[in-house]
């Protein structure tokens, strides 16, 4: 059976592993690293802990977001998710944050991915109207530019009044309703050759 003094002794240790000294010091040996003081240098020296930052960026493989595989790489991703999809803003940031913790990219702040989105997507919204006003004829051109003036008197435009469905089942607005069905056609609009536009493009903007 042991001492008093053994079973003092064991309990110190015990208890030593423990305090700030001996995770330390108990750490170190997991590590084997053979002189734990050397965490007062890691506390003590700024370049220190930037050093160590850089060492296990490079053992777990992670990417800063500045490289070639980081931004360049997800605005490419965005901008194909954006042009064929029509996802909110808050979902293509989960997106882009779950696409850059598979590629090991570092994440950069939230404002800069918030920014980056929103530029992508302004820049997708540029393409779709070039190429939707590429596909119109001068004075096909003309008759829609009209839809924006105003209806008559009435201080909506013309465009408001042909979107406006009909209100109640009756024979005048039936007659109302076919009339509009005629003025929309005679703009002309629908055999155009939208085939360099995602479907999923028309379709949101039809909405």
């Amino acid at each position: 059976m042991p001492s008093p003094c053994q079973c003092s002794a064991a309990l110190n240790s015990h208890w030593s592993r423990f305090s700030p000294f001996g995770v330390i010091t108990y750490m170190a040996t997991q590590l084997s690293i053979a002189d734990p003081q050397c965490i007062v240098r890691y506390a003590e020296r700024i370049q220190t802990q930037q050093e160590h930052t850089l060492e296990i960026r490079k053992y777990s493989g992670y990417k800063e977001f500045s490289h070639r595989c980081g931004g360049f790489a997800l605005m490419r991703f965005l901008y194909a998710r954006i042009w064929i999809g029509t996802e909110r803003p808050s979902v293509l940031f989960d997106l882009a944050t779950a696409w850059l913790l598979d590629k090991k990219i570092l994440l950069p702040g939230v404002t800069t991915l918030t920014r980056l989105i929103s530029t992508i997507r302004e820049r997708v919204a540029e393409r779709l109207w070039q190429r939707l006003s590429a596909a119109v004829s001068p004075e096909q051109r003309t008759d829609l530019e009209g839809l924006l003036a105003p209806a008559g008197v009435s201080r909506i435009t013309n465009l408001e009044r042909l979107r406006r469905a009909p209100s109640r089942a009756s024979a005048p607005v039936l007659v109302q309703a076919l009339a509009r069905l005629t003025e929309v056609r005679q703009l002309d609009v629908g055999p155009l050759d939208l085939a360099n536009v995602p479907a999923s493009r028309i379709k949101a903007l039809a909405q």
